[in-house]
């Protein structure tokens, strides 16, 4: 299902991004999906001027709309502490009405088309619930309106980033990791240094397949570069990581949805030289971590990458978002990220956007 995934089979040349995000009475899964909306959020711009914008400036044409509302509907405590709005102080606010939705239904009109919304984890919270509150008065956002998840987009950069990083060298191991040197004598091994370990050996069937995706899918085109002796266990991990439809020892395809040039503005394409280049330190990698494991599973893969938007900010500007949870802060917030990575977003927004009615209300399927 298109709203599931996020993926569209045909690619929008959008002209309209309106940046969107909502605060809601609590959390869906604690409300027996029937969150409300208190206040909701756009900031609008054309295509053409989010990617003339330079880094950590905002385009000069912006369009915002941004209301509260009485949701009718007590707000849980812990959603008052975090947005700062109270039933008390939306006491004498307007409901969530039909003025309201034709106020957001003109807005939308009036950006240049085709128009996207995009929210941050949208397909999971911020779409269905007002994909819900539409329902319970029988209205609509208008018919041609597309929507993306940005939380997705995000994801789908840092990837492509760590494939143009794959290009001059294969990630080396963390320098966490111990060298022959380093490791204790064998008389003192403790039980997370054992081969046998089945953990261990999964997290390093795991780290090891992740290093050979960062080589797709130009490097999988080139079936007799596959390094041989894969085991099965790797094999299994890298059908699931890898973006290569189907995965086997003898027949490897690459994925039609790899990077070209036209997509991330210079060519990754692997020429044979670098692509043995690429084989060959993957192997050595290979090698050293079977030969001297990891202390921990942190130390093989690093601190988890976060991709709440706090943490994007974070690693565009190395400086806190302003303004976190509010939505029209938030909503600032994702557009000057978005501008931070402005090329590989539109590319990826034009293909992940889907129709705005195709997706689910708020405990719908």
């Amino acid at each position: 299902m298109q709203a599931e995934n996020g993926r569209n089979e045909t690619k929008h040349e959008i002209r309209s991004i309106a940046f969107f995000d909502i605060e809601a009475t609590g959390l869906p899964s604690e409300e027996f999906n029937r969150t409300k909306i208190t206040e909701i959020s756009f900031v609008a711009c054309s295509t053409e001027h989010l990617l003339a914008t330079k880094f950590g400036d905002l385009p000069r044409i912006l369009h915002k709309l941004t209301l509260c509302m009485n949701p009718a509907k007590r707000i849980s405590d812990v959603a008052e502490k975090i947005t700062g709005l109270s039933n008390e102080l939306l006491e004498h606010e307007n409901k969530f009405d039909e003025n309201l939705v034709r106020t957001m239904f003109h807005f939308l009109s009036h950006l240049q088309k085709p128009c996207v919304i995009v929210a941050h984890n949208g397909l999971r919270f911020d779409f269905p619930i007002l994909q819900r509150m539409l329902m319970m008065i029988e209205m609509k956002l208008p018919e041609d309106l597309l929507a993306a998840d940005s939380l997705l987009i995000f994801r789908e950069i840092d990837a492509f980033e760590e494939f143009q990083k794959a290009e001059e060298s294969v990630r080396p191991l963390s320098p966490s990791m111990q060298t022959e040197n380093d490791l204790p004598d064998q008389n003192s091994i403790t039980p997370q240094y054992c081969d046998d370990n089945n953990e261990d050996e999964k997290a390093i069937d795991e780290f090891i397949a992740k290093e050979l995706k960062v080589l797709c899918p130009e490097v999988l085109k080139n079936q007799t570069n596959i390094p041989k002796d894969l085991t099965p266990n790797e094999l299994r991990v890298m059908n699931e990581l890898t973006p290569v439809k189907q995965l086997k020892a003898k027949n490897i395809n690459s994925s039609p949805d790899g990077p070209h040039k036209s997509d991330l503005g210079a060519s990754t394409s692997a020429t044979p030289h670098s692509t043995e280049a690429l084989i060959e330190k993957f192997n050595e990698n290979r090698k050293r971590l079977r030969e001297n494991p990891p202390r921990s599973r942190r130390d093989l893969f690093g601190a988890k990458k976060l991709f709440n938007l706090p943490e994007i900010h974070q690693r565009c500007f190395n400086s806190k978002a302003e303004q976190s949870h509010y939505a029209e802060g938030d909503v600032m917030t994702l557009l000057k990220c978005a501008i931070a990575k402005k090329e590989n977003f539109v590319r990826i927004l034009q293909e992940r956007a889907i129709s705005f009615n195709e997706i689910p209300a708020l405990g719908k399927k």
